[in-house]
């Protein structure tokens, strides 16, 4: 999803940190979460890094958008946690160039957030 041509991302260790520059569709993400008041972004650079991240954040959900294989992994990897994980699939995958529907995130995030406010009454 990020265009690596136009992206004036910030790379932080293994993730990058959107500037929100609207070279890419992780522009219009960021904002969304921002607006859903969603705790982290992490926009990683490969599958490996998010065990990283959920060891040191110990989450609660997860939102994830990936490729299939990383979606999968990421569920076989917290099956046994307590963690809530939705996925939203890659309309297009590889190791770069990647894309999604916008739509379909919008969805899920908006979904993960009611279901999220409905657990804590």
């Amino acid at each position: 999803m990020r265009n690596t041509v136009v992206c004036a991302a910030i790379e932080k260790d293994r993730c990058y940190i959107c500037t929100e520059c609207g070279g890419c569709k992780i522009s219009d993400i960021t904002k969304l979460i921002r607006k859903l008041n969603y705790r982290d972004l992490y926009i990683v650079k490969g599958g490996r890094a998010i065990e990283k991240i959920i060891r040191e954040q110990k989450p609660e959900a997860i939102v994830g958008i990936a490729c299939f294989f990383e979606g999968n992994q990421a569920f076989k990897m917290l099956k046994d946690e307590n963690v809530a994980v939705q996925f939203v699939p890659l309309t297009k995958d590889g190791c770069a160039t990647t894309d999604t529907d916008l739509t379909e995130v919008e969805k899920v995030l908006k979904y993960a957030v009611c279901s999220e406010s409905n657990l804590k009454r």
